[in-house]
């Protein structure tokens, strides 16, 4: 597939072109010290891409069909959990 026929990523609080929905490998979301929710993009390359959570973004994300994973630990052992929306 050539990039001409590729969805463009476009995300809140990310400017980089060059960037395409179907690259996408997989997608946690996580939070800051703050609470702060936010997602971490990992594409094809191994290159990744924090955005904030907004609207749009999580839009985008979770209905790309790629999924979409929070990491969890209990009693030391880190558990994924996919994400449903």
């Amino acid at each position: 597939m050539n990039n001409l026929n590729k969805t463009d990523l476009t995300l809140d609080g990310l400017s980089i072109v060059g960037l395409y929905l179907e690259d996408v490998f997989s997608v946690w979301e996580h939070f800051d010290k703050n609470a702060n929710k936010y997602f971490t993009v990992f594409m094809i390359n191994n290159s990744r891409i924090t955005v904030p959570a907004t609207d749009a973004n999580a839009a985008l994300l979770y209905k790309s069909g790629q999924p979409v994973s929070e990491f969890v630990v209990n009693d030391g052992i880190v558990d994924e959990i996919e994400i449903t929306k």
